[in-house]
This record gives structure tokens, sequence and C-alpha cells, in this order.
């Protein structure tokens, strides 16, 4: 599954939400954070990535210039705190959710943490500053998620996208607001095209940037005339593709009242959201333009992302 994109990550730092869709067999009562900010320029297992380097990809790389903090996805105990050839100056965390082993790995850091094997660390709390260390080609936190611990063969790996942001079970306390993290997208698209065969993929000039393969998944963040922006500054063509938009949802028990508003800056008051599912049309500084037009601010709502 290809979700290679550059897009822009808007982050709220947040604890877990609960799942309106029925029982999330991930873990429990907890939620993966994004470990940074910045635009994700390599995917999991990214076949783009495998054709320019030779080798399986499998984390997802956010890259941003400047000083950029990078952050502990979730809760747990650092198990490995080093340089590597590859990874460079490097951090594993172990979390056991639920019952459940789940290992993080944050790669390519600017310089040695200040972490310790043995040392707890909570989420959000600070690892390093994003780097280039080791085998990399430019400033970018290289991110890891295993459900299991980490292994040379890398076979727990599982694709971060699924877990940063999503709910993996439990509710939290009435009127207790729950975040919403974002990375910038609203839908998936998937493509949807003769087996074997790719669809073209256009640059923001309209000239030829690639093919995508039926089957394969991207995160929307736009959309013009016949086509969806899929990141890195792609286009996929309406016509070759199965959409579908995030659900969106009040994070506060019924009878909590959510503001709406006209525009995504908090400014124009448009009423209360109403207890039930919108779709995504659109995501915005913060906020989320819904199926009635109106924009509610990412904070305020949990969102189901759908499944294929």
């Amino acid at each position: 599954m290809k979700k290679v994109m550059k897009y822009l990550l808007v982050l709220v730092m947040a604890f877990g939400v609960f799942n309106f869709v029925g029982e999330n067999n991930k873990a429990s009562a907890a939620t993966f954070n994004w470990p940074s900010e910045g635009t994700i320029t390599a995917g999991y297992k990214d076949p783009d990535y495998l054709s320019q380097f030779g080798r399986v990809h499998y984390g997802i790389d956010i890259a941003k210039s400047g000083t950029v903090n990078i952050s502990a996805s979730a809760a747990g105990v650092v198990t490995r705190s080093y340089y590597s050839s590859s990874y460079g100056h490097t951090v594993f965390i172990k979390h056991n959710i639920g019952g459940q082993t789940y290992e993080t790995v944050y790669a390519h850091l600017r310089s040695a943490s200040s972490l310790d094997v043995g040392d707890s660390v909570s989420q959000g709390q600070f690892i390093g500053y994003m780097g280039s260390t080791g085998l990399s080609t430019g400033q970018h936190l290289h991110f890891e998620l295993h459900k299991g611990l980490w292994n040379s063969s890398k076979s727990n790996s599982v694709d971060p996208l699924d877990y940063l942001g999503e709910t993996l079970g439990g509710t939290p306390p009435a009127g207790d607001p729950a975040n919403n993290p974002s990375n910038g997208s609203y839908a998936y698209v998937k493509v949807d095209y003769v087996e074997g065969y790719g669809v073209n993929l256009y640059n923001n000039d309209g000239e030829y940037a690639g093919k995508a393969n039926h089957g394969v998944v991207f995160s929307v963040y736009g959309e013009k005339p016949g086509y969806y922006s899929v990141g890195a500054g792609k286009w996929l063509p309406k016509e070759y593709a199965i959409y579908k938009p995030f659900k969106v949802h009040s994070a506060y028990p019924e009878g909590w009242g959510v503001n709406v508003y006209k525009a995504p800056d908090g400014a124009h008051y448009m009423g209360k959201l109403e207890y039930r599912d919108y779709d995504a049309k659109e995501y915005r500084d913060g906020y989320f333009k819904l199926d009635d037009d109106t924009w509610v601010r990412s904070k305020s709502v949990i969102v189901t992302k759908p499944k294929y």
C-alpha cells in the first residue's frame, strides 16, 4: 500500500479518544501521537523509496527545516539510545498498551539523546531534535512503529499512519475533550484501475509525475475539478479513485455543545454541532469543514478513518 506523499502535518498533541465504530483490536485506552511537525517525504513500504534506494522502507519519513522537536509518540520505557551507522542517533521506546507490546523508533536525530536505556518517558516528552545523522540525504525523522518488539527483519513493523492519532479503545471522562491530532488530510482514495497497470499522476502544472498501481490508497489533502491532491504535489484523476471521507463526531458526551463556525477562524459562530457523524470535506488551520459547510475545531471532535 502506497501512502507516500508530502503533506503538511497539523499536529495537536493529545491523549486517547474513543471509537464510535465498535471494538478496536489494536490496543486499549491510548493513542500514538505524531512525533514531530513536518512533511511526509516517504511512506511505509514506499515503492518509490524501494526503486530509489534498493531497500524496503519500514517506517515514514517526516522532514522539516530548522530546529524541530521530536517527542515520544506514547508513554513507555527507553530500550535503546545509541548511534547506528544507518539510523544515526536513535532512540527506541517500548510501550505496553492494553497488554500489547509496541516499540517505536526515532532515527537520524541531530545529536545523542539525553535519554538512557531504562528511562521512563511520558507521551509527548522531548526526545531530541530532528537531524540528518547516519544514512540520510537531508534533515528528517525516520519513524517506525512495531506491533511487538523491533527485530532486524522488522517483521513486526506496521504502517504508522494506521495508528497515529487513531483511537485505541477506551472512553474519555464525561465532559473531557478528546483532542484529535490531524496530519492535514480529510479522506482516503483507493486507486481503481486494471490490476497490474498504473494510473498516471500529475504535478501541480499538469505534467506527468509517475504512476499509482491498482489498489494503492492515498490520503487526500485537497481537490480541484477532476483531481484529488494526494500529497507531494501530485494529483490523482477522480475517475480512477474510490473516495471515502473521514467521519467526524463530537468528542464530548451527548448534550455537551461544540461550536461550529462559518469559516476556519473561530470568529463566525454558526451554532452547535449535532450529535451525529459528519463527512469531512476539508481540513485547514486546525479546523475540519463538514458536510453542511460549517467548520469545527479538530480538537473538539474525533475522526473515524475509513477502511478498504
